[in-house]
């Protein structure tokens, strides 16, 4: 079932998982709070066991409320975000430990894409954002490319013509300093600059 906007934003406020596009890659989500959310994202990808998720906030400011102000972190927020870059950094929103990672990291990003930062908005600033795929499969690029089985596992599919660029958001891991875990739709290049000007090292 294809879902305005409307309706989407309504059935995520109320605890609803469905597929969206972003900017990146078509993703799968909702309510990042939510354990209940959690375990049917993971489950309609396939996945037994927990495993920390990344979320997109609704806006910057929301990211860096949730988050411990770790070097570097706004200047980066600032730089690219809405955009292709999730940082990796410890939260300090108790409602988030389930996305955690073992290393005590949480996934954050800003979308640019209007229906991705609308459903965050509707799910309280704080959306589930994985690729909605079966996993170890291609992650899609449109929606005729998500796996009926994924579909099926959710609440619904926003309505959206459009093609994603194909390309993972860039990931970018703090642990006492920056790396770079995944390149993506942010050069390293571009990352290593704003460093730079910050007086840091990639």
């Amino acid at each position: 079932m294809e879902l305005s906007l409307q309706r989407g934003a309504d059935l995520v406020a109320r605890g609803g998982v469905v597929v969206y596009p972003t900017e990146t890659l078509w993703g799968i989500g909702g309510d990042a709070t939510r354990q209940n959310v959690f375990g049917r994202v993971l489950a309609a990808k396939g996945i037994s066991e927990p495993r920390p998720v990344p979320l997109l906030a609704a806006s910057v400011d929301v990211a860096l409320e949730i988050v411990r102000p770790v070097p570097g972190l706004t200047a980066r927020a600032r730089e690219f975000w809405p955009g292709g870059l999730t940082v990796v950094v410890p939260p300090i929103d108790q409602h988030l430990e389930h996305l955690v990672g073992p290393e005590g990291g949480l996934g954050v990003r800003v979308s640019s894409h209007p229906v991705a930062t609308a459903l965050a908005a509707a799910a309280g600033g704080l959306l589930l954002s994985t690729s909605a795929n079966r996993t170890g499969e291609a992650p899609p690029r449109a929606l005729a490319e998500v796996a009926p089985e994924v579909l099926a596992a959710t609440d619904g599919a926003m309505e959206w013509s459009g093609l994603a660029a194909g390309l993972p958001s860039t990931l970018l891991i703090y642990d006492g300093g920056w790396r770079v875990a995944r390149v993506g739709a942010v050069s390293v290049a571009a990352l290593r600059r704003v460093l730079d000007e910050e007086g840091m090292v990639l």
